[in-house]
């Protein structure tokens, strides 16, 4: 794939499947898989990531450009396996995070300060018995790792038991939830 090789030039040649963007049936459209990112070549293409439960999404847009992109990850700490991390970084937050940030920035020559954040995900469990609260660790780790960073969350969709659908139009910086029968529209400009 064209923005597959592309930023690949950027990562350092790191293994696959880091980038995942099947085009959905509306052509202008990548889905971004759970442990995977895309930071789209082409302007106006939109994303979209499904079932977004206790796992996180990461979008930046940088309005100057614009331009957008979205992370999918799962899991909050790649010390639960440090050998998964090198072969798939995006799957973890710590190292998926540093990654798309790092590159986000390196493709499309972007300031830190003109870069909006949105952050979803990290839904609960539907019962009062959540040991691991990966949801929960998600989130935190999100936060935490962003502000490393000297980035700030623009906007956020996060907790609840419900899984979410996200759909980013990156020309625009408008973001799409759809969350059980309820939609909701947030504007990153």
């Amino acid at each position: 794939m064209k923005t597959q090789k592309k930023v690949s030039r950027f990562l350092g040649k790191l293994p696959s499947p880091l980038m995942s963007s099947p085009q959905s049936a509306n052509t202008n459209c990548h889905v971004v898989s759970i442990g995977n990112m895309d930071i789209p070549d082409a302007a106006g293409v939109d994303l979209s990531a499904y079932s977004v439960g206790s796992s996180g999404v990461i979008a930046l847009f940088d309005e100057t450009i614009p331009a957008g992109g979205i992370l999918y990850y799962m899991l909050p700490d790649s010390s639960l396996s440090p050998e998964r991390a090198l072969t798939q970084p995006s799957i973890f937050a710590d190292t998926g995070i540093d990654l798309f940030v790092d590159s986000f920035i390196k493709h499309y020559k972007s300031k830190k300060e003109n870069i909006r954040v949105f952050l979803a995900g990290g839904a609960t469990a539907q019962t009062d018995d959540d040991a691991f609260k990966i949801g929960e660790k998600n989130i935190e780790r999100a936060r935490a790792i962003l502000k490393e960073k000297g980035l700030t969350i623009t906007a956020e969709e996060t907790g609840d038991p419900s899984n979410r659908t996200i759909r980013f139009q990156t020309a625009t910086g408008t973001i799409f939830v759809r969350m059980n029968a309820a939609s909701k529209e947030i504007h990153l400009k």
